[in-house]
C-alpha cells in the first residue's frame, strides 16, 4: 500500500555499508549487495522507530476521535 520513506541518514548509512562491502568484495553479486542493504536496514534505531510509531498512533487516535465527534 504505502511505501515508507527512509531518512537521509538511513540512506547514507546503507550506502556506506554497501561501499565498504564492495571494497572488501569487489565481485559481489547483486544478491549479496541486496543482503547488505537489508542487514543495514535491520540495524536501524529501534528506539527511535518505536517512539515515532507511538507518536503516529497518538495522531491517528486524535484524528479518529475528531471524526467521531464530527459525525456524532
Amino acid at each position: 500500500m504505502v511505501k515508507r520513506r527512509q531518512s537521509k541518514d538511513a540512506d547514507e548509512r546503507e550506502g556506506a555499508a554497501v561501499a565498504r562491502y564492495l571494497q572488501a568484495h569487489p565481485y559481489a553479486s547483486l544478491v549479496e549487495v541486496a543482503e547488505v542493504r537489508a542487514a543495514e536496514r535491520d540495524r536501524g534505531d529501534e528506539a527511535e522507530a518505536a517512539a515515532l510509531d507511538a507518536r503516529a498512533q497518538e495522531i491517528e487516535d486524535a484524528l479518529m476521535e475528531s471524526v467521531r465527534e464530527a459525525v456524532g
